[in-house]
C-alpha cells in the first residue's frame, strides 16, 4: 500500500511537472505573442508617423516653394508698380521744372 501511494505521488508529481511545463510554454507562447503583435504596432505606428512626417515634410516644402514663387511675383510686380511711379514722377518733375522756365 505505501508502495502504491509512492508509485501515486510519483506518477502525479510527473504529470504534474508534465503539465506545468506545457501550461509554462503555453504561457510564454502567448506572451510572445502578445509582446509580438504590441512591438509590430508600435513599429506600424512608428512607421506611419515617419512617412507621414515625411509626406508632411514635402508638403510643406512644395507650398514653401509655392509661396516662395508667389512672393517673388508680388515683389517684381510691387517693383515694377514702384520703377513707373517713380519714372512718371521723375519725368512729370522735369517736365514741369523745364516747361515752367
Amino acid at each position: 500500500n505505501n508502495l502504491n501511494n509512492e508509485f501515486n505521488d510519483n506518477s502525479y508529481n510527473k504529470f504534474s511537472d508534465s503539465f506545468d511545463n506545457e501550461l509554462d510554454n503555453k504561457f510564454d507562447y502567448e506572451l510572445n505573442n502578445k509582446l509580438n503583435y504590441e512591438f509590430d504596432s508600435e513599429l506600424d505606428d512608428e512607421f506611419d508617423n515617419a512617412l507621414e512626417n515625411r509626406y508632411n515634410d514635402e508638403l510643406n516644402n512644395k507650398l514653401d516653394d509655392e509661396l516662395n514663387d508667389k512672393l517673388n511675383d508680388k515683389l517684381k510686380e510691387l517693383s515694377n508698380k514702384l520703377n513707373n511711379n517713380l519714372n512718371n514722377y521723375t519725368d512729370n518733375y522735369l517736365d514741369n521744372y523745364y516747361n515752367n522756365d
